[in-house]
């Protein structure tokens, strides 16, 4: 999210409630410890967010794509996903590589809008369907990072592989689907 002001990030919603949603998010993990941007104000359908530094997850892995790969930050971020489930109890089920920070070794989690309970799997599956996904797709540095999320999982929530691999199946297929809806919009607005 680009500040403006330099400090302060404004975010609009379509109603007052969504944006009540994501304050009660914002203030739980800020309460709990969990790295994300400060809620400054809420106002009707706009909340005012703290800037947050740091390189979003996408343009980390084009990075580690070029050279230098690390588990480190891979790491860190499901730390994040788990420090997000114990303190709210949802899953965000957007686990887009622009809605993540990294940040002075650490993962700092950002846009709320779509959370709700759920299996905590979901996460690092959908994770690494994203990070699978992005182009060029399926990659030898993609597939590493993968192999680390999910290695990283199944220990961390205790699944099996077998649990976890379905549930990536799931997670990939509904991404595939989002990505062929969103692109069937684009052409049907430019005939």
């Amino acid at each position: 999210m680009p500040g403006s002001g330099g400090s302060i990030v404004e975010k609009a919603f379509a109603s007052a409630d969504a944006a009540a949603n994501e304050a009660r998010i914002y203030r739980t993990l800020e309460d709990s410890g969990v790295k994300t941007a400060s809620l400054l104000n809420l106002k009707s359908e706009r909340l005012y967010l703290s800037y947050v530094e740091g390189e979003d997850y996408l343009t980390l892995l084009e990075h580690q794509e070029r050279g230098g790969i690390s588990p480190e930050p891979w790491i860190a971020l499901l730390e994040w996903i788990d420090a997000f489930h114990r303190a709210t109890g949802l899953i965000q089920r957007d686990m887009n590589l622009r809605n993540f920070l990294w940040h002075e070794s650490a993962a700092i989690g950002l846009d709320f809008e779509d959370c709700s309970p759920g299996k905590v799997i979901a996460m690092p599956a959908q994770l690494a369907a994203f990070v699978l996904l992005y182009d060029p797709p399926y990659t030898r540095t993609k597939r590493r990072i993968a192999a680390w999320i999910q290695d990283d999982a199944i220990q961390r929530w205790g699944c099996s592989e077998q649990e976890y691999t379905a549930q990536f199946a799931l997670e990939r297929e509904k991404l595939r689907q989002r990505r062929h809806n969103t692109a069937g919009k684009h052409n049907k607005s430019a005939h």
